[in-house]
């Protein structure tokens, strides 16, 4: 089985036309076309200062008051560890919540809204879309092989590719589990919503009502749904609903999904042997405690890392390293052979026609 992790660096570089500009270059990585202005952002990025950004915060005004504090970060700080510094003031200070679900709303706003001109800009044509379109083929190749996908990105290129490039969509939440090739989003997407159980919601303008309940804002249990942003964004079948998406935070303790996904997770895990990360940096500490957990068994073959550093890269597998990804056990039947790391230091645009590709599929 082989499973492939994207992270957010796999959206930044979702065009193959318009990849980012790499450091060495000299140029500033806004410099092509996608990224004046739509190019999907990094965790650094979510309070630039873009055009489309501005018109999220206006819209959502609620963050407002710590957007500063999220643009100019203390010295040896992140964004993942602001919000989650904002997160812990709010048992002291409930205008917190207020700001937070204001940030949740902001953030589904500002990437759907990316996504949307990207494809209209790209027609489509994403490295998603060529990579699964490589996955298919191989899957006829080898067709005892399943192949699964893990992103970690709230957008959602990839099921726009898996529709195109396989023809599977995923209208509901139950669709993303029943297809021959599953999708796990571990921590929500901008087209998920959750229900709102609070009567107190103001029908006349419902977003900002709920983001006003604050600490008082109650969802129903493992209530998840498919609705894209631009239809209806606060009703789902005439009931009031929250974005699904997981606050950026450092050290994640809580999934954004069902709990029926995160069961055919640990099982997909207890029988990977190929192992495929795009764009993602390792560091969700509760979704590698999940792998160490369910990969006693398991025995990966090959683990492919392509990240758009070679320091990047190093840093991925040791990240999956400390976390047990491709350490022998001896709880395996067999004494397994050791591992094989591929790194691939130039990025996903690169990556789809290097031999790595072919040599990580052989």
């Amino acid at each position: 089985m082989l499973i492939v992790i994207f992270g957010a660096g796999a959206s930044y570089d979702a065009l193959g036309d318009s990849p980012p500009m790499p450091p060495a270059s000299g140029l500033r990585p806004d410099m092509s076309f996608m990224d004046i202005k739509y190019r999907l952002p990094l965790a650094k990025e979510l309070f630039d200062g873009r055009e489309l950004f501005a018109a999220g915060i206006e819209r959502f005004q609620e963050c407002s008051p710590v957007v500063t504090r999220l643009r100019r970060l203390p010295s040896g700080s992140n964004l993942e560890r602001e919000i989650e510094r904002l997160q812990g003031e709010a048992a002291g200070y409930p205008q917190r919540w207020v700001q937070l679900h204001a940030i949740r709303y902001y953030l589904r706003y500002i990437i759907w809204r990316c996504e949307v001109e990207l494809i209209r800009g790209s027609k489509g044509v994403t490295n998603y879309a060529a990579l699964l379109d490589r996955l298919g083929y191989w899957r006829t190749l080898h067709p005892s092989e399943e192949v699964h996908f893990v992103t970690f990105d709230y957008d959602t290129l990839l099921e726009r590719a898996c529709a195109a490039a396989l023809e599977l969509p995923f209208p509901s939440i139950v669709s993303y589990m029943s297809r021959i090739t599953r999708l796990y989003k571990p921590h929500g997407s901008v087209n998920w919503v959750r229900i709102v159980e609070n009567s107190d919601v103001d029908a006349a303008n419902p977003e900002h009502s709920i983001i006003q309940l604050g600490d008082s804002l109650r969802l129903r249990q493992d209530s998840y749904h498919v609705q894209a942003p631009a239809t209806s964004p606060a009703l789902f079948e005439g009931q009031n609903v929250y974005p699904a998406i997981a606050l950026p935070l450092e050290t994640k303790s809580a999934f954004e999904c069902p709990v029926s996904h995160l069961h055919y997770l640990r099982r997909d895990i207890a029988n990977v042997t190929r192992l495929l990360v795009v764009g993602w940096r390792a560091t969700e500490a509760h979704f590698l405690d999940l792998w160490k957990e369910q990969a006693r068994v398991a025995h990966l073959a090959k683990v492919a890392i392509v990240a758009g550093t070679l320091h990047d890269a190093q840093e991925v597998e040791q990240h999956l390293r400390n976390g047990g990804i491709g350490v022998p056990t001896p709880l395996a039947p067999t004494p397994p052979s050791e591992t094989r790391f591929l790194l691939f230091d130039k990025g996903f645009t690169e990556f789809l026609t290097s031999p790595m590709l072919d040599e990580f599929l052989a």
